[in-house]
């Protein structure tokens, strides 16, 4: 369970959460035993986020220590508030991680807190992915069979990138006959795209067999997420689904029986109004 999620990291969760849209109820925790799980998993975790923000507020003077705080400070916030309204705003928590993971990862950032505060900034980040990692494992294990879709051998990244960028276009073409996708959805769908052009921009640098051959596994996945969640919007948008939940079912269910990417973009062409295509 933990590998099928094992690529997503907090950008990937919000972007995810935010396109499908999940249901109200994966944005917000509201079960009470799902509810005492998380928050029982987080106390050592509030533990660690507390002793981070009063160090970096300890380290007078540093700059990125004063904006790193805040999203500490967020995500120990929306926690003790959890307890006591009963309902946790995953969204929220995302959020706050998804800052603190750039943080984390931005060289500047390291050098100028050093190395004691930078790995434990490191070090609560994974174990805060980590946990809304574990919650969402059900859901996101959903998503496994992608990781088995590959573009055809002949194909470059640049030449598959191409295929699902003119699925997209066909997709927006649709929206008179679909409900509209939303200006947000539409941007997550742009940002997702963009981040795949640098993957294939980093597989074309690559200068080994083994980098090229990575570089190409992640494109794969990442060109069948897209590909996926198009589809799910353009099934949602048909039948008007209330219950997204058995609408990604549906679709990841028929993807077990398609043939690689061209497989893939086909089937889900089918989901779009005959004028599409």
């Amino acid at each position: 369970m933990r590998a099928s999620i094992g690529d997503f990291q907090f950008d990937s969760l919000a972007r995810v959460m935010r396109l499908m849209p999940f249901e109200e109820d994966l944005r917000r925790l509201r079960d009470p035993v799902q509810l005492a799980r998380f928050l029982e998993g987080a106390e050592d975790l509030c533990e660690g986020l507390q002793t981070l923000s009063t160090g970096l507020k300890a380290s007078s003077g540093n700059m990125y220590a004063a904006q790193i705080t805040p999203y500490l400070d967020g995500v120990i916030d929306t926690l003790g508030r959890a307890e006591q309204s009963h309902t946790l705003s995953i969204g929220k928590v995302i959020e706050y991680g998804e800052a603190l993971e750039d943080f984390s990862l931005d060289a500047a950032t390291r050098a100028e807190l050093g190395d004691p505060l930078s790995k434990d900034l490191t070090r609560q980040v994974n174990s805060l992915l980590d946990l809304v990692r574990n919650h969402f494992a059900d859901t996101f294990l959903r998503f496994a069979p992608l990781q088995n879709i590959e573009m055809a051998p002949n194909q470059t990244p640049i030449q598959a990138l191409a295929q699902v960028e003119a699925l997209l276009s066909a997709t927006r073409a649709a929206a008179r006959d679909l409900v509209p996708l939303a200006k947000e959805d539409d941007a997550v769908f742009t940002h997702m795209m963009r981040s795949i052009e640098k993957l294939t921009r980093a597989h074309g640098q690559a200068t080994s067999d083994s980098d090229r051959a990575s570089y190409r596994r992640e494109i794969n996945y990442h060109l069948a997420m897209v590909t996926v969640s198009i589809g799910l919007y353009a099934a949602k948008a048909r039948h008007h689904a209330g219950n997204i939940g058995p609408v990604i079912d549906r679709v990841l269910a028929q993807t077990k029986r398609v043939k690689g990417l061209q497989g893939l973009v086909e089937m889900i062409e089918e989901l779009l109004p005959s004028s599409a295509h």
